[in-house]
């Protein structure tokens, strides 16, 4: 009875230590928000340059990383053949990878969404794919075109990434919102989205967040923005946008209220609202490119794209010749509170601190305070090599170490631990 109880105590010790490690289970984190509840960390270790423990090539795309119980997941185009890795958090020794039957004309973007046991993907073709994590099996496949009758007229194709929300899969699936149930991949809801002639579609994943006692999905479509009832598949609202470029960014959630933005316009919504009108709206003091911006405190941090930037989202050398004007935003007026010459960079913040990501490969850390910008170390995430500048995706940080990856798939891991 004695030896029983110990079990049980140790039992209940590792469930508690397991539910408390750090993870990063999807894109832009737990909550898709860029947000890191984690504290135990360095904030000061980069101001003598990056520890880097590992780099290691996990093929070309866009696609981040997520993160859970000492293990890193990731997607790339190795030869042409779609790829997906488990990496070893520390070493960065390759634990399995799988290759996947998915044509890939296109670039890989899509970032994969961790969930107990299993690992769902997207491909630029449309396949939908569910991966057991304990060594990459191929558990099941949908097809976006053929098993739900969606299309895409975006450059590259489907590169919204999946949402894991209780027993559900949701996915901004260009010309529809799909909740998909995610044992079998079958259909639970979907919501036909138009797509005019002018536009180019939506990359944009989507937000869940509580409201009123219910889940609501927020969603970025090619010609509105939509608020769903998660276990209805109903649409509470709809807002149309005139955006006619790809929308990339995600919504911002932040108390009753939700930023959207695009390349063209921003507006702020109440999330319960009838939508008569708008908290504020603009095209000027705040609107994003490729990077989705933070909420702090009342704030929204994040690269501005203004109007004289000309070059188009793919002309990568246009972007790091560019500098943007990162800005701190009244959420609630659209203010620009103070901003700071940079080039254009994505953001997650922990513990009040900026890990700020330039499209060079320069990491920042700074404060994330509306008193202005105090940054507190940057270093070169690549050493000065010779190789591609081309950071779209946020800094990880898990576990104590952060995650930067580049679109010729340089993953490199920099050891920020007390």
């Amino acid at each position: 009875m004695k030896r029983f109880g110990i079990v049980l105590i140790l039992l209940i010790i590792s469930s508690i230590l397991f539910a408390q490690a750090p993870s990063w289970p999807r894109w832009r984190g737990a909550n898709g928000d860029g947000i890191s509840a984690e504290t135990d960390w360095n904030p000061d270790a980069l101001a003598s340059g990056a520890k880097i423990l590992w780099d290691v090539n996990v093929g070309f795309g866009f696609s981040n990383v997520v993160a859970q119980d000492n293990r890193v997941y990731t997607c790339g185009q190795i030869k042409r053949v779609f790829t997906c890795f488990c990496l070893d958090a520390v070493t960065g020794a390759a634990i399995w990878s799988s290759k996947l039957p998915i044509t890939v004309p296109w670039d890989i973007a899509a970032t994969p969404a961790l969930d107990g046991e299993r690992i769902y993907g997207l491909g630029g073709d449309g396949t939908m794919f569910c991966l057991s994590i304990a060594d990459g099996a191929l558990l099941w496949k949908k097809d976006l075109r053929f098993d739900f009758k969606a299309y895409a007229r975006t450059t590259e194709e489907w590169a919204s990434s999946p949402v894991v929300e209780g027993a559900l899969l949701l996915l901004n699936a260009n010309s529809k919102l799909l909740a998909l149930d995610k044992l079998t991949g079958e259909q639970v809801w979907s919501i036909d989205e138009r797509v005019p002639r002018d536009s180019w579609g939506s990359y944009s994943t989507p937000v869940v967040c509580d409201l009123q006692g219910k889940r609501v999905a927020l969603f970025e479509g090619a010609s509105r923005y939509v608020a769903v009832d998660v276990s209805t598949g109903t649409a509470m609202w709809a807002y149309d946008h005139p955006e006619p470029d790809e929308i990339i960014t995600d919504p911002v959630a932040s108390g009753s209220f939700v930023y959207f933005a695009s390349h063209a316009a921003a507006v702020v919504l109440p999330i319960a609202s009838t939508l008569s009108t708008p908290v504020w709206t603009n095209s000027d003091s705040f609107t994003t490119g490729i990077a989705t911006p933070v909420a702090v405190d009342g704030y929204l941090y994040g690269s501005h794209w203004p109007d004289s930037v000309s070059f188009v989202s793919d002309d990568w050398a246009g972007m790091t010749r560019h500098d943007f004007p990162f800005r701190c935003v009244d959420f609630r007026t659209g203010r620009v509170v103070w901003e700071r010459t940079m080039k254009n960079v994505s953001v997650t913040v922990a513990g009040g601190k900026f890990l700020l990501l330039d499209v060079t490969g320069t990491l920042h850390i700074a404060e994330a305070t509306p008193a202005g910008y105090k940054e507190l170390g940057s270093a070169d995430v690549l050493a000065g090599a010779k190789t591609s500048r081309r950071f779209a995706s946020a800094p990880v940080l898990c576990a104590g170490l952060i995650y930067c990856r580049n679109y010729a798939g340089d993953l490199v891991c920099i050891d920020v631990s007390k």
